[in-house]
């Protein structure tokens, strides 16, 4: 169950490291859909988000929270793991499989699940009750509860 919870996290922060926010793909609510990300393409649709209309101000507070999960979990990384990371993605790996294969002490796997669970609570308080709604829905189709803020 450890396991399966760390590598959901190191996942996650993966897809943080390689600009992907949250669990959602950002659209304005203009008829020109603005996509904050890009999802590599293989990927299969549950993997791929769902998609929630953000406002541009929701859409800049998820920049801003993104790049400070970047910062923070760079500070957690030592330089030989962040070389790691850098060399696996030259070599072609994805972000995810990257940070899979670093090896944390348990301190960071904990420093590393409290920045992931913090940066989630942070952004699910920037949506809307329909937007949590669906939010909510996409998880319970997809098996997702992982959610740091369970109600």
């Amino acid at each position: 169950m450890k396991f399966k919870n760390l590598s959901l996290i190191a996942g996650a922060i993966a897809l943080s490291l390689t600009a992907v926010p949250f669990s959602v793909k950002a659209e304005t609510t203009k008829s020109a859909p603005i996509q904050l990300a890009q999802n590599p393409p293989a990927k299969p649709p549950a993997e791929r988000g769902i998609q929630i209309q953000l406002t541009p101000q929701q859409q800049t507070e998820f920049r801003k929270i993104d790049n400070g999960i970047r910062d923070q979990v760079q500070k957690v990384m030592t330089p030989q793991q962040l070389q790691q990371i850098k060399t696996a993605m030259e070599s072609g790996k994805s972000g995810r499989e990257a940070f899979a294969a670093v090896n944390f002490s348990p301190e960071q796997q904990a420093q590393l699940q409290k920045i992931f669970i913090t940066s989630q609570q942070q952004k699910e308080a920037l949506l809307t009750a329909d937007q949590k709604a669906q939010l909510a829905r996409f998880r319970q189709q997809n098996g997702n509860g992982t959610s740091g803020s369970k109600k």
